[in-house]
């Protein structure tokens, strides 16, 4: 995978912690709101709301958060 492409996914990750509130207000969330997070994003992107690659940076980069957050939650991986 890319450095460049990664990079941009924790820069993603990064502001969404700022905004949000970092792991503790992930671990707030279950796996439907994950996909609920992801979705309004796909819907964004359907609607040409925001540019291709900037979608697809956030959808990365919710799916790395709910990912880690299932980590955390049940000690897996």
């Amino acid at each position: 995978m890319s450095q460049n492409v990664m990079r941009e996914i924790e820069q993603e990750r990064a502001r969404q912690d700022q905004k949000w509130g970092g792991p503790e207000h992930d671990d707030a969330h279950g796996p439907m709101d994950w996909f609920t997070f992801i979705a309004h994003q796909l819907q964004r992107a359907v609607m040409g709301r925001a540019r291709p690659r900037e979608i697809l940076i956030k959808i990365a980069a919710l799916a790395v958060a709910g990912l880690e957050s299932d980590q955390r939650k049940n000690g897996d991986g």
